[in-house]
C-alpha cells in the first residue's frame, strides 16, 4: 500500500528487528514491516508492471525474511511431487536452467527466491512461489517457449518477466535434491557432492537472510531448518564456465538425475 516513511529511515538500505527499507532508483522505495505489510513510495516514471514485480520479488523476499522459514536466492522445479533446488548468485543460469527443465517436463516451484520451512508432519518443505519466471533474452532464445505473456522487468533492464501460471506447481514439495551453481574458470562442466561444512556455506551464500540476519525477528529457527537443509541427501555444487560451456550440458546432468530420482 503507498504510505509515508519514518524519518528515521535514510536513503540507504537500512533493517532493523521487525522492518527492512529499500529503494531502486527506477522503482521507488520499499519497506518491509513485520513479516505483514509492504509500504511503497514509487518513483518518476515506474510503470506497473515494474513496480509489481519489485513488490513482488525483492519485496515480497523481505517480508518473507521475517516469518518462520528460510529464504534462498534460487529457483526450483518439481518432478514427480519431488522439488529440486537451483542455487547459486546472481547471473550464473538457475531461471534459464528451469526454464529448460520446465520444458523437459518439470513443473516451475518458484523462481527468484526459494521459500523453505518445515510442513505439519516435521518435512522440509519447498513452497509454491509466484507464477512467473524471469529471463534474458538470449537465454528465451535458447529454450523452446512454453510460457505466456512477457514483460520488461524494469525500465532500462533488459531481463523479461515470463508468465508461467500454466506450468506451476501449486502445493509445497518435499526436497529431493539441491544444485549449487557456480561460475568455474575450467573449461569443461564439473559436478561433485558437497559434504560437511562446505553444504553450509553454500547455502549460507544463498541466504540473504543470514547475510542479513537482523531482517529476521529470530535466527535460531533458520539456523535450525539451515541445518536440516544441510543433511538433504542429493547435494551437489556443478561448476561451469558460463562463456565456454553450455547450459545444455548441464540441463542434461540435471535432468538425468531428476529422472533417476
Amino acid at each position: 500500500m503507498p504510505g509515508d516513511f519514518p524519518s528515521v529511515i535514510l536513503p540507504d538500505f537500512r533493517c532493523g528487528h521487525d522492518w527492512a527499507w529499500m529503494k531502486v532508483s527506477t522503482i521507488g522505495e520499499i519497506l518491509a514491516i513485520k513479516g505483514r505489510e509492504l509500504v511503497y513510495q514509487r518513483a518518476a516514471y515506474c510503470d506497473d508492471a515494474a513496480l509489481v514485480n519489485y513488490l513482488l520479488g525483492c519485496g515480497l523476499s523481505a517480508v518473507l525474511q521475517q516469518r518462520v522459514g528460510l529464504v534462498l536466492a534460487g529457483s526450483a522445479v518439481v518432478r514427480n511431487g519431488l522439488a529440486y533446488l537451483l542455487l547459486g548468485r546472481g547471473a550464473v543460469g538457475k531461471s534459464t536452467l528451469s526454464a529448460r527443465l520446465v520444458q523437459s517436463g518439470c513443473s516451475l516451484l518458484s523462481d527468484e527466491i526459494v521459500h523453505v520451512r518445515l510442513d505439519e508432519s516435521g518435512k522440509l518443505v519447498a513452497l509454491p512461489g509466484l507464477s512467473t519466471i524471469k529471463l534474458w533474452p538470449e537465454s528465451m532464445a535458447w529454450v523452446q517457449r512454453w510460457w505466456g505473456e512477457t514483460f520488461q522487468m524494469r525500465r532500462g533492464h533488459e531481463k523479461l518477466v515470463c508468465d508461467a501460471a500454466g506450468h506451476q506447481y501449486s502445493k509445497p514439495a518435499p526436497i529431493a535434491g539441491i544444485w549449487h551453481l557456480k561460475h568455474d574458470r575450467s573449461p569443461a562442466l564439473t559436478t561433485c557432492e558437497l559434504r560437511g561444512k562446505d553444504r553450509l556455506q553454500a547455502l549460507s551464500a544463498c541466504s540473504s537472510a543470514l547475510i542479513q540476519p537482523s531482517c529476521s525477528r529470530d535466527m535460531a529457527p533458520r539456523f535450525a531448518l539451515l541445518a536440516m537443509l544441510a543433511n538433504v541427501e542429493g547435494f551437489e555444487e556443478l561448476r561451469r564456465n558460463i562463456k565456454l560451456v553450455s547450459l545444455e550440458a548441464t540441463h542434461k546432468m540435471v535432468s538425468s538425475k531428476i529422472a533417476g530420482d
